[in-house]
């Protein structure tokens, strides 16, 4: 009995990590110290930030379905305009370079 079920998990487990698909990497995500940036009326903007301190600079667009949330607050995307934010992450889509949310310290 133990032994059929044994092979039933085998099976069962072989079965599925042969169906699994490839991984595909939708959102990346970049920290930051400081981070200064104008958006237009209409939510629309750009800035550049890098992954890692050997990395290239990555120019992202910031659009009106950008989020940012600065502590536990959602801010509208005009208050980029007035502040530089400190100490945070920008998670973007690697795909298209559209900024999804920016997250910061308060």
């Amino acid at each position: 009995m133990l032994n059929k079920l044994l092979i039933s998990l085998l099976l069962a487990l072989a079965m599925g990590t042969a169906s699994a698909g490839k991984m595909v990497l939708l959102e990346e995500a970049a920290e930051f110290d400081t981070l200064n940036v104008r958006v237009s009326k209409k939510g629309k903007g750009t800035l550049k930030i890098k992954r890692c301190d050997e990395c290239d600079e990555v120019r992202l667009k910031i659009t009106p379905t950008t989020q940012l949330r600065v502590g536990d607050q959602v801010l509208p995307l005009d208050a980029l305009n007035r502040a530089t934010l400190r100490s945070g992450t920008v998670f973007y889509r690697v795909e298209s370079g559209v900024v999804t949310r920016i997250v910061a310290m308060r």
